[in-house]
């Protein structure tokens, strides 16, 4: 028995040798399993990480006049795009989401903060500072990128004051930390600084595949297009030179021979995110939808796209500088125009019109069922748009001569120059385009505009994109104008809606108000009268009906726009017609009459003082008092003796005509 007990002690303690040694093994391991970063190699690889695995692409697309909405019955949407469309919370959580995009953007900087960090603890050797620029590329790009989504537009004076995005400079080691919103100026002034470090540490050799990389050409491009958001129009010049060379029609995408490739998108769209292409300066591996969506040959997000409306208003079918056909279907007016045409596919729920440039690269993770993730491949920067940076740049620099050469090696690239009317841009083109009237190249359209470039609720709704129930038209609004006269005595303008043509008159503003008190006396206007039914009263004697749907809403669009058209009921008496469409007479040849319901709509504006007033003068059908023709337009809130007795009363009739509550 003792000897079983010596035996059973000493297996224990040797197990519990075993115990403490492989403790003590553990103990000596990191707590942090994550790569340690001593090498060239290892900063490399993690750098692949520090580019953005989602896009600004979606969301500013689809929230942008490029795309139309083919209305609410259209089976090809989601809640996403429904609200990234009409510019609401986007909670929903997808690929694309708004959450999704914030989260990948500041895990890209992340990951850049950590290489930048290991860099710096090694003491920045020579060999690590290729990775170092592309660290700070990285990091400057996807700081720039948040700008554009979730701050205001750069402005030299006022960008201290607006919000910019948390400027991160190192990696996160703290739980729940507390991130300081820097502002724009800030943001920026940080942006150029990474930028400006990067530039003469690029190096093409660092990378076995450059174009998924911040190449040199690639760094430039990005500089340039940060530099044009940031107003420093050298700058812009300066380092689109070094993509450029001297020879920028040489470097321009080749869309000619893209044509000459097999009709199949799959085909046509990896050639476009190709790195054998010189035109292409970086790619960027996305988890996204977009292969599915941007493009012609999937009814994907069909409700929400680039269709037929907008091509001939805005794009592949509007009247362009250079001439050609244009809006001309049955005459293949694209073919004769561009290079390479748009995919198109019409049908009942699908209208789009795309160029091949996002291609669908689907994983899948589970073969039995199919289930797999969207992948796409976005080329985030091109000669093509370094050129048309370079052209804006030039003409803010007022070297137009440059800016129109720039222009030209744009338009050699994507239309047929010298073939079906469409020629090269000179200044003298450019400005009878724009400016001469009496020219036949005049285009209205391309004339002064009023434009309302910020975001508000009203103009976005009853403008575009919009749905009222009858088709992808939407309300027929605008928020883009033209010029279209101007009076002798400077005392009205004539405005004409770019898209649908609607016809806006401007007359001064009294003295007596601001803008904004004018537009609070409007709303007081509104909101005072909330009954939905009038009686129609004329000389005493009711006449008819004047009803609307519902009161002044400023909370719902389209409870708003109800409460502006009213329904004008009264009967009338005309002359009956036989079934051949001829006058009716009795036995002695008289007239004979019939009595008919008259329900006109009539819209109306507030005026200051109580005034509501028809947006057309009325002509009342037949007689009223034995007097034909009888036309009102302007009334005016009065208050009686009570208030019982309060009512809108005409300004403008030879008749005493009342509406009463």
């Amino acid at each position: 028995m003792k000897i079983k007990q010596l035996i059973s002690r000493i297996m224990l303690l040797g197990a519990g040798s075993l115990i403490l040694a492989a403790c003590n093994d553990f103990l000596d391991e990191l707590p942090d399993n994550r790569t340690e970063l001593d090498t060239p190699d290892k900063i490399n690889r993690l750098l692949v990480s520090a580019y953005p695995s989602r896009s600004f692409t979606r969301m500013c697309e689809i929230a942008s006049d490029n795309c139309d909405d083919m209305g609410a019955n259209n089976p090809n949407t989601s809640l996403l795009l429904e609200h990234n469309s009409y510019w609401m919370d986007m909670n929903e959580a997808e690929n694309d989401s708004n959450k999704n995009t914030w989260q990948a953007y500041y895990s890209a900087i992340a990951a850049a903060n950590t290489a930048l960090e290991a860099i710096e603890k090694q003491g920045t050797p020579k060999e690590v500072l290729p990775a170092k620029a592309e660290a700070l590329l990285c990091r400057a790009y996807s700081h720039f990128c948040l700008t554009m989504l979730y701050c205001l537009p750069y402005h030299p004076e006022k960008s201290g004051e607006y919000l910019g995005v948390p400027y991160m400079e190192a990696p996160e080691t703290t739980l729940n930390p507390v991130y300081h919103r820097d502002n724009l100026k800030e943001v920026y002034e940080k942006i150029d600084r990474d930028i400006e470090e990067a530039l003469p540490l690029v190096s093409d050799a660092n990378y076995a595949v450059p174009k998924y990389h911040f190449n040199r050409s690639a760094a430039y491009a990005f500089a340039t297009r940060f530099n044009l958001y940031y107003l420093k129009w050298e700058k812009v010049v300066e380092y689109a030179s070094e993509v450029l060379g001297s020879a920028p029609s040489t470097v321009m995408r080749d869309w000619a021979a893209v044509k000459q490739l097999a009709w199949d998108g799959s085909v046509r769209t990896l050639d476009y995110i190709s790195v054998g292409h010189s035109f292409n300066l970086l790619m960027i591996p996305m988890v996204t939808g977009n292969g599915s969506l941007f493009n012609a040959w999937s009814n994907s997000g069909a409700r929400f796209t680039h269709n037929y409306r907008v091509a001939k208003r805005e794009t592949y079918r509007a009247k362009r500088p250079m001439g050609g056909p244009w809006d001309r279907w049955k005459d293949n007016c694209i073919e004769k125009v561009y290079q390479h045409p748009p995919f198109i596919w019409q049908d009942n729920d699908v209208n789009k019109i795309y160029m091949p440039k996002w291609p669908n690269q689907w994983e899948v993770t589970d073969p039995v069922t199919g289930v797999g993730i969207g992948r796409s491949t976005m080329v985030a920067f091109t000669t093509n748009e370094t050129v048309l940076s370079r052209a804006e740049a030039y003409v803010h620099l007022k070297e137009y001569d440059k800016a129109v050469a720039d222009l030209n090696a744009w338009i050699g690239s994507f239309y047929l120059v010298g073939q079906n009317g469409i020629e090269s841009l000179t200044r003298e083109r450019i400005a009878e385009v724009y400016g001469d009237p009496s020219s036949d190249r005049y285009i209205a359209e391309y004339t002064a505009l009023l434009k309302f470039a910020t975001h508000n609720d009203y103009l976005h709704f009853f403008s575009f994109p919009g749905d009222n129930g009858a088709g992808y038209q939407g309300w027929k609004g605008d928020y883009e104008f033209t010029f279209m006269s101007l009076s002798p005595a400077f005392d009205e303008i004539i405005l004409r809606g770019i898209k649908t043509g609607n016809r806006i008159r401007m007359t001064p503003l009294s003295g007596q108000y601001t803008p904004e008190s004018y537009l609070e006396t409007i709303r007081s206007s509104q909101l005072a009268i909330t009954e939905t039914e009038f009686k129609v009263m004329a000389n005493g004697e009711q006449i008819g009906t004047l009803t609307r749907p519902n009161a002044t809403l400023t909370t719902n669009f389209r409870q708003y726009a109800a409460s502006k058209v009213w329904s004008f009921r009264y009967s009338y008496r005309q002359q009956a017609f036989d079934d051949y469409g001829r006058p009716k007479v009795d036995e002695h040849g008289k007239p004979v009459y019939e009595t008919v319901e008259a329900n006109d709509p009539v819209s109306v504006i507030y005026l200051p003082d109580g005034i509501m007033q028809f947006y057309a003068p009325y002509t009342f059908r037949g007689e009223l008092f034995g007097l034909p023709n009888q036309t009102v337009q302007t009334f005016k809130w009065q208050l009686g003796p009570t208030s019982a007795s309060d009512c809108y009363v005409c300004t403008d009739s030879f008749l005493d005509i009342k509406l009463v509550p």
